[in-house]
């Protein structure tokens, strides 16, 4: 928890003056087993401290169209805790064996933690949120392309302006990068070699390296 953007800039003493206030719930999860149902109204933020877990919508028959993909120290219903109802329209469960730990949605709250404290976690969450809102805005700027090339552009583009540099490894596999960008996996691996025969791009399995960034702006 420690290192999860929630607490970014405190020093260790206001960590832990937070972490002695508030309860805190560690949950074990097994692949497959749910965090958070569909429907299920969210009164924990869930901090994710090994593993991976997915956002998915569930249908009818039981089957499950994955969203989202979680991993270590990504934060999980901090969106949903400032919603009106707090109620999930995704079921959150675990790909693999993964750790979480759950604090109350409203622990800002907690007048027990210095004011200074708690306006710093103020402002961490809405740094995070706003990355988090450019990040579903930049997803669906990709889905209206037409063209699996300029997806793959704006969506590395996209990971090189939030990283810094342009060399970095994904968290995605091939398959989750593939349903991220709506494509078919089998053709965006195709497509991904010929921007690396161009000489666009370097990649081996999820590490990445961008050698034309002006490229990155075709959108055709």
């Amino acid at each position: 928890m420690r290192h999860s953007r929630l607490f970014a800039g405190l020093a260790d003493a206001e960590y832990r003056a937070i972490i002695a206030e508030i309860p805190v719930e560690t949950r074990q999860l097994e692949p497959g087993q749910a965090l958070i149902a569909e429907g299920e109204e969210v009164g924990k933020i869930w901090l994710i401290t090994k593993g991976r877990l997915a956002a998915a919508r569930k249908y009818s028959d039981g089957s499950l169209d994955r969203v989202l993909v979680f991993s270590k120290r990504d934060i999980i219903g901090l969106d949903l805790a400032y919603t009106r109802t707090r109620i999930s329209p995704l079921e959150i469960y675990s790909l693999t064996e993964s750790c979480v730990s759950g604090i109350a949605y409203n622990f800002t709250d907690d007048t027990a933690i210095p004011f200074g404290i708690r306006e710093h976690l103020l402002k961490n969450i809405a740094h995070i949120l706003a990355d988090e809102s450019i990040r579903k805005q930049t997803r669906l700027d990709a889905l209206y392309q037409h063209s699996m090339r300029a997806r793959i552009n704006i969506f590395l583009d996209y990971k090189r302006r939030k990283l810094g540099g342009t060399v970095f490894d994904l968290k995605m596999d091939r398959e989750e990068l593939a349903r991220h960008l709506g494509v078919n996996r089998s053709a965006l691996s195709k497509e991904l070699s010929r921007m690396q025969s161009e000489g666009l791009i370097r990649y081996q399995k999820r590490h990445f390296e961008i050698l034309d960034e002006a490229a990155l702006r075709d959108r055709q």
